[in-house]
């Protein structure tokens, strides 16, 4: 079977069904069944904590995450951890899986979760575009993934209430000030040392 037709059979079953994909797929679903002990980090821990609460209670949007710092420092494993504590199941995004073909296969992971509340971990979110420090002019492709994330981001799109993403980067300097701007991805916590 082809990549893409195995993508699009366990996409299409994905939340229906609640499948374990496997790493050689795009996306995986975490069961809400395991409980873990963070320490450190304490006003990064309770504001992450109340951006779950209020997302799984329902009320205002709290705005998309990213987490930012050095390599290494438990910035995936803290969000992954916190989830889980909540018991909220989520997808998560591995973008280096997505490099081949990113605008082709993003827009159906978004779409196949539009209608339940869905919270997405995007890791390692700076190495899908190319550094905001390039000093050259974006190419058409690199313009419509850019376009495509601002929007996916974007407090207005009607869909945005039922997602809740959070990112982690290495390099926060390297994402475009569009998609960091309030209304989009405008909850950073700096994960350091």
């Amino acid at each position: 079977i082809k990549l893409n037709e195995a993508f699009s059979f366990y996409l299409n079953n994905f939340l229906k069904s609640k499948f374990m994909f496997k790493k050689s797929f795009i996306c995986k679903m975490y069961p809400p069944e395991f409980s873990f002990n963070i320490v450190g980090y304490d006003i990064v821990v309770s504001s992450l904590n109340n951006i779950i609460s209020n997302f799984k209670e329902g009320f205002i949007h709290p705005g998309h995450v990213l987490l930012y710092g050095p390599p290494g420092t438990g910035k995936t494993k803290m969000i992954t951890d916190l989830l889980i504590l909540n018991k909220v199941a989520f997808v998560v995004v591995d973008m280096k899986l997505l490099q081949n073909n990113p605008m082709e296969n993003l827009p159906i992971i978004f779409e196949n979760c539009a209608n339940e509340k869905t919270v997405f971990l995007i890791d390692e979110f700076d190495g899908f575009l190319p550094p905001s420090k390039l000093k050259r002019a974006l190419s058409p492709e690199e313009e419509k993934q850019l376009s495509f994330w601002k929007t996916i981001f974007d407090s207005n799109d009607p869909k945005a209430k039922n997602r809740l993403i959070f990112c982690t980067t290495n390099h926060k300097d390297y994402l475009d000030e569009g998609i960091l701007r309030p209304g989009r991805l405008e909850n950073h916590f700096e994960v350091g040392n």
